[in-house]
């Protein structure tokens, strides 16, 4: 009798054994706040990140310490090390401090961070996690960890002129506003932007250090004006052209290729006079100034306006009056 409970007590507990790993690799969430890459090389970078898994089921566990492959829509590119993590009923952290990670393929890198920059979506997937679990006086046992993280992406990024002024007599300083709502920061150091116009031809050649954090941040570069190219049709664009800090990156900065909003400060700052309804930003929304809407009746007053009706008017050399 004594026999036969001790053997259903350790089925039972067994049972409960797989129910919770079946959570933890089946059913639970991992949710990331913060990637951030930085001190970037040919061949290697540092990563940070700031995770958390939820729905673990309602039993403690604990995952030994292990190595876990990063993965993009066309393969591996690196590995992190996960310190040990213990699971609780409202989950658990998961961080990774400055972590040095070897490339081990710049174009499934490339491939990871394009849709990063350029879509409203992307994901991270972590494959191959060889680790083992204890829970409910069980194990430790091996198990594989592997999850697909879906993340938000930056949509384009949105970028807007905060402040310009006038550097001699053909360059410009330009202070640019960027909202990012990606968890993903990348620190990519001195790169090259141009400002171009709708056929392509380059209006201003910046470089600067942009170093893409998460939410909002400001960052300035600095470099030649043209003049003589015309901005009709106010189609004016912020297009990446090439990272000073590593080859694979050139590729990744070419992402960048953004309508520029607020271009009006830049032609203010360099004595151009330019004719527009209003390219005001103010946060993700973009209004027409008051006084002209208090001109038309209420029913047709456009309080919002989307970016691709921005930038209305053209350029041109202001006249010594």
């Amino acid at each position: 009798m004594d026999l036969t409970l001790i053997q259903q007590h350790k089925i039972d507990m067994n049972f409960a054994f797989q129910n919770v790993v079946g959570f933890i690799l089946k059913q639970s969430k991992l949710t990331v706040s913060l990637i951030r890459i930085d001190n970037i090389t040919a061949d290697s970078f540092h990563v940070s990140i700031e995770a958390r898994t939820t729905n673990t089921g309602p039993a403690s566990a604990t995952l030994s310490a292990f190595t876990i492959d990063l993965c993009g829509p066309t393969g591996r590119f690196g590995q992190v090390y996960l310190p040990p993590i213990t699971t609780h009923s409202n989950g658990a952290p998961i961080i990774v401090s400055d972590q040095l990670v070897n490339i081990l393929d710049k174009a499934a890198l490339q491939a990871f961070i394009k849709p990063v920059i350029v879509d409203s979506h992307a994901t991270l997937i972590l494959r191959n996690g060889n680790t083992t679990v204890k829970a409910l006086g069980i194990g430790p046992r091996p198990i594989c960890y592997e999850k697909d993280i879906p993340m938000s992406g930056m949509l384009g990024p949105r970028i807007s002129v905060h402040e310009a002024s006038a550097v001699g007599d053909s360059g410009v300083a330009v202070v640019i506003h960027v909202v990012n709502p990606s968890p993903m920061a990348i620190s990519f150091g001195a790169c090259g932007l141009e400002i171009q116009n709708e056929a392509g031809q380059v209006f201003a050649e910046l470089t600067g250090d942009l170093d893409i954090r998460c939410n909002r941040f400001e960052a300035r570069f600095e470099g030649a004006v043209r003049r003589e190219v015309p901005l009709a049709n106010d189609k004016v664009r912020l297009v990446g052209k090439r990272c000073m800090g590593a080859d694979w990156c050139d590729e990744t900065v070419r992402q960048i290729n953004v309508p520029l909003l607020g271009m009006s400060k830049i032609c203010a700052a360099l004595g151009l006079q330019y004719e527009y309804e209003s390219d005001e930003i103010i946060d993700d929304l973009v209004k027409e100034p008051a006084e002209k809407s208090a001109e038309k009746p209420a029913e047709q007053q456009p309080l919002i306006r989307s970016a691709s009706k921005l930038l209305r008017g053209r350029f041109w050399k202001a006249q010594a009056s």
